[in-house]
């Protein structure tokens, strides 16, 4: 017996042996014993729907991506008669070398799908873009929904008066159907492929020249005040920035570009509702190819995101438990093919966590800063690489915002985090040797930063400091290791 169904173009009449019924059960006949749906369950139909939505408005749009689906899916792979009866005729459509648009399927149906059906599913998929994508999830679930419906038929068998031989035949058929995971072809690289030269240098010292980056931090910190800088830095190298405003806060933009002489009628400002009905609300790996439109038509080359939380459109409790999100989001930046700064947040009470409180965040991104306030009197952040990639040792930046007296942006003066750090070290070594949790009080008392584990951050970045002062010649350390090492200036260095 053939553990894989025969399949037909249309599931009307299919070819079909015991497996084979399967495709045809799953229309017309339940599972033996159906328990209610629990709420996972019915997420996850209403997402089986959207996948098969998505591929079929993906035809009527891009009607040549019909051939792409034809290697993958059949009508009998869709859950719903509509679905199927819309397959169907796209297939023939297509098989005669006429375009499956709205009309010519709605004429192909002969009455049986509502015109109104097909305009929506137009309406709900702008492009055709990531239709293999959904078509592989339309495939997977067909598949799942197989094995259901074998597993109900053995239920349904062994509660009646089939024999041992025939369970133990049905069982084999089921246990030789591919598993789920095999329906995703998988993809690698040989290292021969990919370039072995250093790394382009970073855009302003902070962004991946090429994709991505992630600059995370408290509420509060600074986000929104860097995004400005890097507006004005990107307009300075000739650059046309563009900027996602996912939290929709447009005078907050226009306020802090305009108090650094940023050209405003040279920025692109785009909101999820300028994404058109169909993509407002919607995630951006969905949403990215009406971006991308919008991006192109008006030159960008230089994006920011503000913010990912609701550039995701999932709630934050996905964000923290779904490690698949944050590559998704990834992906669809790196799609759009241009330097991109999405800013997200550390969870609450934490303000040296992953970003959300999840690690796929930093494991999903090239690379990610992490964004503290700064010590002393105004208002600063200090953003040092939380994940470096290839690039080795980056130094980390110190931006101070100066602000006018109707308390707008009105400058940024940045400096090198370490360089800044260093001096302050130099200065305090004046007096003789000191041990890294000496410096550390100092430093804690002249910043009355009562922020959670404040000392245990600047420990940390004072013993880095300190090691690579060690390395350049400008101090030396006194004894081996344990909290009774000391740190001297290098005096026969003479520095």
């Amino acid at each position: 017996m053939s553990a894989e169904p025969t399949r037909s173009a249309d599931v009307g009449a299919p070819e079909i042996n015991w497996l084979g019924e399967l495709e045809d059960t799953v229309q017309s006949r339940p599972i033996p014993y159906s328990p209610p749906r629990t709420q996972r369950q019915e997420n996850r139909r209403e997402a089986e729907l959207d996948s098969e939505r998505s591929v079929l408005g993906a035809v009527l749009i891009d009607g040549p991506a019909m051939a792409d689906l034809l290697e993958v899916l059949t009508a009998a792979d869709f859950s719903t008669p509509n679905h199927i009866a819309i397959f169907n005729a796209m297939a023939r459509c297509y098989g005669r070398g006429v375009r499956p648009d709205v009309v010519n399927v709605a004429s192909e149906t002969d009455g049986e799908v509502n015109p109104a059906i097909l305009a929506d599913l137009v309406r709900a998929v702008p492009t055709s873009f990531q239709v293999r994508q959904y078509a592989d999830l339309v495939s997977a679930a067909s598949r799942r929904r197989l094995i259901a419906t074998a597993a109900g038929r053995i239920y349904e068998a062994a509660r009646g008066s089939a024999s041992d031989a025939e369970l133990a035949d049905r069982l084999a058929v089921l246990q030789a159907m591919p598993a789920i995971s095999t329906l995703v072809e998988p993809s690698w690289h040989s290292l021969a492929e990919i370039p072995d030269e250093p790394p382009e240098p970073l855009l302003f010292g902070m962004c991946e020249p090429h994709g991505p980056t992630l600059p995370y931090a408290a509420p509060g910190v600074g986000k929104g005040m860097t995004g400005a800088y890097l507006v004005r830095e990107a307009q300075q190298l000739g650059m046309r920035p563009a900027i996602f405003d996912a939290e929709q806060r447009p005078r907050e933009w226009a306020r802090r570009c305009s108090g650094l002489g940023v050209d405003r009628a040279a920025v692109a400002y785009v909101t999820p509702p300028d994404l058109g009905k169909g993509n407002a609300g919607r995630p951006l790996w969905e949403s990215a190819p009406a971006l991308g439109a919008i991006l192109r038509a008006a030159g960008a080359d230089f994006l920011i995101v503000d913010s990912i939380l609701p550039a995701c459109a999932v709630g934050e409790e996905r964000l923290r438990s779904d490690a698949s999100v944050p590559f998704m989001f990834v992906a669809a930046l790196d799609a759009l093919g241009l330097p991109s700064v999405s800013f997200g947040h550390t969870p609450k009470g934490s303000p040296e966590g992953d970003p959300f409180g999840s690690f796929a965040w930093v494991a999903s991104s090239r690379l990610t800063w992490l964004g503290t306030r700064a010590e002393g009197d105004g208002h600063g952040v200090r953003w040092r690489p939380r994940k470096r990639n290839e690039r080795g040792h980056l130094p980390g930046l110190l931006l101070k915002f100066d602000y006018d007296e109707a308390g707008r942006l009105c400058g940024v003066t940045r400096a090198d985090d370490e360089e800044d750090t260093r001096d302050w070290v130099l200065a305090a070594l004046v007096h003789g040797p000191r041990s890294v949790t000496d410096l550390a009080e100092d430093l804690l008392a002249e910043t009355e930063d009562a922020t959670p584990g404040a000392s245990d951050r600047i420990k940390e970045r004072l013993s880095q400091a300190l090691r690579r002062m060690g390395k350049d010649g400008w101090v030396v350390r006194n004894g081996v290791s344990g909290p009774r090492v000391t740190w001297s200036l290098n005096v026969k260095e003479g520095r």
